[in-house]
């Protein structure tokens, strides 16, 4: 049987790609792969697989492209949370894991790209709802780990895996640290800041690891906004990123910076930092940064937050954010004194989107309890959530409100929005009687007021440096049994009586 010169041609191509695939597989994380790195960080998609797919042309056996390609699939599932797109990317992540496995160089890149892969699908599987394979893959990624540290101890980009981690170990509810136990996983949210700060450092000393600053700031803004409640360290982490050189610029950076401004209560800087923010052409979009947009001009009271909020609402694909984004716009009507747009956003709540974060369950709450806020304590908390303490605290001295608290739970949180805004003002002595008295009003009632307020008080006499009062105060949170915001309130003070009993080990 004869065989054509065009098909004989093809397989000798391919067998050449295939023998040059295995004999110089490597690992080169060389200034082209940087660039697509970083551009790819920048959320510009189609400019790094250009500079992946000529380093893959140029450079056949390099495996670092495969590696690079998984951060697209990462920051689309992340930033999009579209399902369709999640079904369609799955497949990649034990393809790139078999090309990186299979080869026979010994680098301790080799590792670390496993690792990064199974990490980075466990925070997409989380999201998707896939918890029971998130897990796998999160020991999976421990145990690569484990391994270079043993066979390559100092390699560099270990720290930013191994300082995601140790947060996220550390992060485990007490009820669930069985579970480690039986996977020997080990570790602390401090040791993850720590991890994460030090390879910070070495970046900016060693240009041979500079790349990888711009994620370790990602990780690090995770850590200040999920698994803490310091506005100290939030301020430490802002003012680093600020005294950085060589930033990389684009969506995720504002997002990073502009949350981080919210925490801190510099809402006018959160607010100029998105509209400000550089977003290279072509890349792809963040819906969220619109919600962020919308929350912070929310927060000055600003009517015009409501078209961020449609434009999410139109243009994400994901379940979250949905219930909340359809909350604040029945609040900007409320302010308005238009109650039958309130009542229609409010209708749109429970079919829409999914009650995965608090936010969300908090807004499918309201939406059930066919109670309509006060206007009053709605602008005070509004506002405090801006940072603008002297405002808030005006509202809620007026008379008008003080005639206007008829239900229980409006009167406990009068007393709660005053501790939280002379807590965030620096004024304490006056934060603590008010947190006291709304942890004797409300600890019996669903609401989440006299758990964060037991929480707040322990946060601040552990700041006293007086464990006593402060353990006392986080285990009074624990053993209260409110409904809303729980699991993220009790977790903070459980990660609380972790800080406490290393601080006196120490």
């Amino acid at each position: 049987m004869m065989v054509s010169k065009t098909l004989l041609s093809g397989i000798l191509f391919l067998l050449h790609i295939c023998f040059a695939y295995h004999a110089k597989a490597q690992f080169d994380f060389n200034t082209r792969c940087i660039h697509a790195y970083e551009t790819i960080l920048s959320l510009d998609f189609q400019s790094g697989k250009q500079l992946l797919d000529k380093e893959k042309n140029n450079n056949p056996g390099n495996l670092i492209p495969v590696f690079l390609e998984n951060y697209i699939d990462f920051l689309t599932l992340s930033t999009g949370e579209d399902p369709s797109d999640f079904q369609l990317l799955k497949p990649n992540r034990s393809q790139r894991i078999d090309k990186i496995k299979d080869v026979t160089a010994q680098s301790p890149w080799q590792r670390h790209c496993q690792a990064a892969i199974y990490l980075q699908w466990s925070f997409v599987r989380v999201k998707f709802g896939e918890y029971m394979m998130a897990g796998l893959d999160l020991n999976r990624a421990y145990r690569l780990l484990e391994e270079n540290k043993t066979l390559y101890p100092g390699f560099v980009p270990d720290l930013l895996l191994s300082g995601v981690m140790d947060a996220l170990i550390g992060s485990v509810p007490d009820n669930y640290k069985w579970v480690l136990k039986l996977a020997s996983m080990e570790g602390t949210i401090e040791t993850g800041r720590e991890k994460l700060y030090e390879l910070i450092d070495v970046s900016e000393t060693n240009p041979d690891w500079a790349h990888l600053k711009n994620e370790a700031f990602f990780y690090l803004s995770f850590i200040e906004m999920n698994l803490q409640s310091s506005k100290e360290y939030s301020h430490r982490l802002l003012q680093r990123m600020r005294l950085t050189d060589g930033m990389i610029e684009g969506p995720l950076t504002c997002y990073i910076i502009a949350n981080l401004f919210m925490r801190t209560g510099e809402n006018n800087s959160a607010i100029e930092t998105i509209q400000n923010c550089v977003i290279p052409e072509g890349s792809y979009r963040f819906h969220y940064l619109d919600f962020m947009l919308g929350t912070a001009k929310l927060n000055q009271l600003n009517p015009d937050a409501a078209s961020h909020f449609l434009s999410f609402i139109n243009n994400y694909r994901g379940g979250n954010y949905l219930k909340s984004a359809y909350q604040r716009l029945a609040w900007i009507s409320l302010l308005k004194n238009d109650l039958n747009a309130y009542r229609f956003y409010i209708s749109k709540i429970p079919n829409t989107g999914q009650a995965f974060v608090d936010e969300d369950k908090q807004a499918d709450k309201e939406a059930s309890s066919n109670q309509i806020p006060n206007i009053g304590l709605l602008k005070a908390r509004l506002l405090f959530d801006g940072g603008y303490y002297e405002e808030a605290i005006q509202i809620l001295e007026s008379d008008s409100i003080l005639h206007a608290l008829p239900l229980q739970k409006d009167s406990v949180e009068y007393v709660y929005r005053k501790a939280r805004i002379y807590h965030e003002w620096g004024k304490l002595t006056q934060a603590k009687d008010f947190y006291r008295q709304t942890v004797e009003r409300g600890s019996n009632l669903p609401y989440f007021y006299a758990g964060n307020a037991a929480l707040q008080l322990g946060l601040i006499f552990e700041n006293e440096d007086d464990y006593i009062s402060a353990e006392y105060y986080f285990n009074q949170c624990l053993g209260l049994r409110f409904s809303e915001y729980r699991s993220s309130i009790q977790h903070k003070a459980r990660v609380g009586l972790q800080r406490i009993q290393t601080k006196k080990a120490g």
